[in-house]
């Protein structure tokens, strides 16, 4: 391999954000009791290290963070207009990993330290994903988004609303940013 990411890591990632999420668990729902667990369900939503939001935000920072993110490498086949139903596929998954990671139900001491661990990578995972705010919210994303938080919600106890809600809101929020900051540059 010559250092390049391609479509096919890109179906692994998605593969790997939903075996974590099968595998995770709320301590908040009918499925959180022991006896309602599947033998697949050994992640708990806590901040601990095998935590199903820490592990999920692993993988997107192995993928999305440090100084040299692998996302960087991404090499797409511009044969076509348009991004692949695969890549856009993985770019929702990975949109609604990140929301889902911040909607997690884990107690307020646990939530503020693993927020601060997260260190933007909600930012990172949107801005590197290079779409525009229309195509981070078409209907292509948001289904995937929907049906990934409807699949999920019982299980790890963060509402398909409160997901796709917050990101909507981060979209705007982060296409707001690029404009003013768009908008200094052009008047200094």
């Amino acid at each position: 391999m010559d250092g390049r990411l391609d479509a096919k890591e890109t179906l692994r990632l998605r593969a790997l954000l939903m075996i974590i999420a099968a595998s995770g668990f709320s301590e908040n729902t009918s499925s959180s009791k022991i006896e309602n667990r599947t033998l697949q369900q050994v992640l708990s939503p806590g901040n601990d290290v095998d935590g199903w939001p820490r592990l999920l935000g692993r993988v997107l920072y192995t993928v999305f963070g440090s100084s040299n993110p692998a996302i960087r490498h991404l090499w797409v086949d511009a044969t076509h207009d348009q991004l692949s139903d695969d890549l856009m596929e993985t770019w929702g998954t990975c949109f609604w990993a990140v929301q889902t990671i911040l909607a997690a139900p884990m107690s307020k001491n646990d939530k503020a330290t693993f927020k601060k661990s997260l260190n933007n990578l909600d930012q990172l995972v949107y801005v590197f994903s290079r779409l525009s705010a229309e195509e981070m919210v078409c209907t292509q994303i948001e289904r995937v988004i929907e049906s990934l938080a409807k699949r999920y919600e019982e299980r790890l106890g963060v509402q398909t609303q409160t997901v796709l809600s917050a990101h909507r809101s981060f979209v705007g929020k982060l296409f707001m940013a690029n404009a003013e900051v768009k908008g200094e540059m052009l008047a200094g």
